[in-house]
């Protein structure tokens, strides 16, 4: 059975349902035996799969949260069956942390265009189990995998979340989330938010009294935002999504050089050797 206790609260639902998403036939079964949490209907699903690096950090805390949205459905049937084969929840997790060579090569273009002078050794260190890395960098997401209509674009889940559908289980993963960065990262550590979705999720939820996560589209918060929450213990920045980083024909509004130079700025000061000159463009070569 699984134990993860990441989305504890969940609407589950009909497997045949989940048979009529033809991605997910070929893992129905694990779903069933490890008795992993879902929630679906006809058009949509979310299944828990809450993929990060975050066991590298049981003893040693992380220096720098990069952080996306939401789980991508093929990250999500690869973490299930990795799951499935290592039977060791945290080694699955890892091994599924952004590893896709679309995602590695954009966040390879993130970092670079950050000021880091090898940002390929970086993520090889991040994503594997090398304890080198400086700085220490957490990779995660916000929510585990959702699903609309058999899409994965952040505006599409907005949109299922605004909907109020799946709350319980979307809730229950936001706050692990809240709960992993708030353990794992250092104190007056880093946050890089991968694009504008994720940081309107974060303003637009908020941790109720009994200590709940709550997303709160289109109703007033009862209570600081998580982005406010975030903001007092941490440095939070808004980068532009890896995925995105891979097309550079699609113009970058909110990703200028003095979003970079100050994201550069605060790194460098505290991992000069890790760094270089700031490029002056996103796609442009940093020099040593």
């Amino acid at each position: 059975m699984y134990n993860n206790n990441c989305c504890r609260n969940f609407e589950k639902g009909d497997f045949n349902k989940i048979e009529s998403h033809s991605k997910f036939r070929d893992v129905l079964s694990i779903i069933k035996e490890m008795e992993i949490p879902y929630s679906c209907d006809k058009d949509d699903i979310m299944i828990c799969s809450p993929v990060g690096n975050e066991i590298k950090y049981q003893t040693k805390k992380a220096d720098i949260v990069l952080s996306g949205y939401c789980t991508a459905p093929d990250a999500a049937i690869q973490y299930l069956k990795d799951l499935n084969h290592l039977q060791d929840d945290y080694m699955a997790r890892c091994k599924n942390a952004f590893n896709t060579a679309n995602m590695q090569r954009g966040i390879s273009k993130l970092f670079r265009s950050l000021g880091f002078k090898d940002p390929d050794k970086l993520i090889k260190n991040t994503v594997g189990f090398e304890n080198d890395a400086c700085p220490r960098i957490l990779f995660t997401q916000s929510l585990c995998m959702i699903s609309p209509s058999g899409s994965s674009k952040a505006n599409e889940v907005k949109k299922l979340l605004e909907s109020g559908k799946f709350h319980k289980q979307a809730n229950a993963s936001l706050f692990s989330y809240y709960n992993k960065i708030s353990h794992y990262l250092r104190e007056k550590g880093t946050i890089l938010l991968m694009g504008c979705e994720l940081e309107r999720l974060l303003k637009n939820s908020y941790i109720d009294k009994s200590g709940n996560a709550c997303i709160s589209f289109g109703y007033k918060l009862k209570g600081n935002s998580i982005f406010e929450n975030f903001q007092n213990k941490f440095k939070i920045f808004k980068v532009y999504h890896a995925s995105a980083m891979n097309r550079p024909e699609k113009e970058k509004k909110f990703y200028t050089k003095p979003v970079r130079k100050a994201i550069y700025d605060n790194l460098r000061k505290q991992y000069p050797k890790a760094f270089g000159v700031l490029p002056e463009t996103v796609a442009s070569e940093p020099h040593g």
